[in-house]
């Protein structure tokens, strides 16, 4: 932390399985361990994942500029690139001090159906990738009709009346 280097623990934290889930998305900093991740995700014996270059190794693909991934699938992995403009879904993001106060806001703004249309992109990936969905425009249209419908936030508090 002094001397502001990642460590190979902030890539290999990513990597923990504690159940045997079919479906897995990793995000990771350096392009140098890029495929190097998606070879480790076929050797657990993920069905499909996908590995994100994100922002600061977050897994979500951003909604301001295209995402360079690795779609793990089939035994191999492809790189892929995620553009929001072609989904209609690009937008600037601000410069935001993230707090817990502020994910939640977000988090219930998103469940509410109340916040920017950005935030399909990410929960339609997922869709895709776990196979719920055929294709990542049909994702981004599940994840649409869920926010719409009250279904996303059905669903959040059933799990949160499971967890209390």
């Amino acid at each position: 932390m002094e001397i502001g280097i990642r460590t190979m623990f902030n890539t290999v934290e990513k990597l923990l399985r504690f159940t045997d889930a079919r479906y897995m998305a990793v995000g990771v900093y350096h392009g140098t361990v890029f495929e190097k991740v998606a070879a480790l995700l076929l050797r657990l014996g993920v069905e499909r994942g996908i590995v994100v270059q994100g922002m600061e190794g977050s897994e979500d693909v951003t909604v301001a500029k295209p995402t360079r991934t690795l779609i793990v699938e089939n035994g191999d992995f492809s790189p892929a690139t995620i553009d929001p403009d072609s989904f209609g879904l690009m937008a600037d993001v601000p410069e935001t001090e993230w707090t817990a106060e502020l994910h939640w806001q977000t988090a219930d703004a998103v469940l509410r159906g109340e916040s920017h249309l950005a935030y399909l992109l990410n929960s339609g990936l997922r869709l895709w990738v776990t196979k719920h969905a055929e294709s990542l425009e049909e994702g981004i249209s599940m994840a649409r009709t869920a926010l719409d419908e009250g279904l996303a936030l059905d669903k959040y508090r059933q799990w949160l009346s499971c967890v209390i």
